[in-house]
């Protein structure tokens, strides 16, 4: 069965919530290489309709942190939502048809491909 992780910045006091507010005033080169070996792992990530339109807004013509966008870009990624119609427009992406948990459990008996990846904590529990 294929594992699904969750790609989350979490404080010391367990604190998963808004990591725009908290986690760039304390990421270094550790964190930094501890989130390149995740993502070296992954090759399809699920997200929310907030993350996707927030991302898609500013991966595709990132002009820093060119690692990460040349991971997130061309990954493929599986959007849920209940608003967002048509194919989408970031590359490699497509809305999820269906319930979330139906589709996360057919991803996860796919055998072939490496993990996959839930940056937003709201999903979690779906997975």
């Amino acid at each position: 069965m294929r594992k699904l992780t969750a790609g989350l910045f979490q404080s010391v006091d367990g604190v998963v919530e808004s990591p725009d507010r908290w986690q760039f005033d304390h990421f270094d080169e550790e964190l930094g290489a501890a989130l390149g070996t995740m993502i070296s792992t992954v090759d399809t990530v699920i997200m929310g309709r907030v993350g996707y339109e927030e991302w898609s807004g500013y991966w595709p013509n990132a002009t820093q942190d060119n690692g990460f966008a040349d991971f997130i870009n061309p990954v493929e990624k599986f959007v849920a939502s209940r608003t967002l119609s048509g194919p989408l427009e970031w590359q490699n992406a497509k809305l999820i048809d269906g319930g979330l948990e139906n589709f996360v459990s057919t991803l996860k008996t796919r055998m072939e491909g490496r993990p996959a990846s839930v940056p937003a904590f709201r999903w979690c529990a779906s997975c």
